[in-house]
C-alpha cells in the first residue's frame, strides 16, 4: 500500500502554482490514471511556441501526485478527489488519460462524496462529448482519450505506446509497483502532448524520464 498521497511536488496542492499567475506560451497537459495500485495525476508543461524534443530528455521533469484511495476514509478521499477535478478543469489547457471512461466509472465506486460524485458524473457525460466540446472552442481546454483520439490507438496503452515508438519496463500492471499509476498517467500526457504538437520523438523510454522526476523527492 502506498501512501496517502506520494508528490514529488515542492509546492505539494498546487500543482497549477498560484491563481492567475502569468504563462505566456506555456500550456498544462493534465493526466490521470487510475488504477488497483493507486490514482496517479501528472502534471506536464510544455512550450507551445518551442515544441520540446524529447529524443533528448535530458532535464525534463513533470510533476505527479500518487494517490491511495484505500488510505483515505471515502469523505476525505472525495474531498482529494473533488479538489483536483475542479483544479485540472479550471487550469489545465489539456485534459487527457487512457480509456477515460473506464478509469471516472472505477473511480466513482471509491467514493461516497456527494460533491465528488457530481464532480466525476458531470465528467463522465462531458467525456463522450469531448469532440464537439474540443470544436466548439467554448472551453479553455481540449479533452484528449489517448485509448481513441490519436492517429494510432488502441484500448490496451502498451500497443498504443508501441506504434508510436513509446517504450516503458512500467507499463505492464503485473510488476504491481509505484511507478505504474505514475508512468501510465505520464504515457497519455506525453502522447497527448505530441498530438497538439508541443513534444516529439523517434523512439522514446519513459523511465528514466519518471526516474529523474522521482528523484526530486531527495532533492
Amino acid at each position: 500500500m502506498v501512501e496517502m498521497t506520494k508528490s514529488n511536488m515542492l509546492r505539494p496542492g498546487k500543482p497549477f502554482g498560484d491563481p492567475g499567475a502569468r504563462r505566456g506560451s506555456r500550456r498544462m497537459v493534465a493526466s490521470m490514471a487510475v488504477t488497483d495500485i493507486g490514482i496517479g495525476l501528472v502534471y506536464v508543461r510544455f512550450d507551445a511556441d518551442h515544441p520540446l524534443d524529447l529524443n533528448d530528455g535530458r532535464g525534463f521533469v513533470f510533476d505527479y501526485e500518487l494517490l491511495d484511495s484505500s488510505a483515505y476514509t471515502p469523505e476525505v478521499f472525495g474531498g482529494v478527489i473533488d479538489d483536483r477535478l475542479f483544479e485540472i478543469d479550471l487550469h489545465a489547457e489539456v485534459i487527457t488519460g487512457h480509456d477515460m471512461l473506464s478509469g471516472l466509472a472505477k473511480l466513482s465506486h471509491d467514493i461516497t462524496d456527494p460533491e465528488a460524485l457530481s464532480s466525476i458524473d458531470s465528467w463522465i457525460q462531458m467525456w463522450p462529448e469531448r469532440e464537439n466540446v474540443n470544436a466548439c472552442g467554448d472551453l479553455e481546454r481540449i479533452m484528449v482519450d489517448t485509448a481513441y483520439d490519436l492517429t494510432v490507438s488502441h484500448v490496451d496503452l502498451v500497443q498504443t505506446c508501441r506504434q508510436l515508438w513509446v517504450h516503458s519496463w512500467y507499463l505492464d500492471p503485473d510488476r504491481h509497483t509505484q511507478r505504474f499509476p505514475i508512468t501510465t498517467a505520464l504515457a497519455s500526457a506525453v502522447l497527448a502532448g505530441r498530438e497538439m504538437g508541443w513534444c516529439s520523438w523517434n523512439m522514446l523510454d519513459l523511465d528514466p524520464l519518471v526516474t529523474e522526476s522521482i528523484r526530486r523527492l531527495d532533492a
